[in-house]
């Protein structure tokens, strides 16, 4: 889940933060109404020399040279 938290909203996010989604997304696939809030406790600085980040990284350093592109465009 923290990979996708990465690949689909550029989050660099910690396990703890990709627990808390999947909680949050199996409350709406049960039918909680109304809004569900997220707070992600923890950030990834200290995966990125892990497995779990190893992937991603090249995701995030992707969405920073796009950032960086279209800051300048603008």
């Amino acid at each position: 889940m923290v990979r996708r938290l990465v690949e689909s909203c550029g989050l660099l996010c910690g396990i703890s933060s990709g627990s808390i989604l999947t909680g949050a997304l199996r409350l709406v696939e049960n039918g909680a109404r109304g809004t569900v809030a997220m707070i992600f406790p923890d950030r990834g600085e200290k995966y990125l020399s892990t497995a779990l980040y190893q992937q991603p990284v090249e995701v995030l350093k992707r969405i920073i040279r796009e950032a960086k592109e279209n800051a300048v465009a603008a």
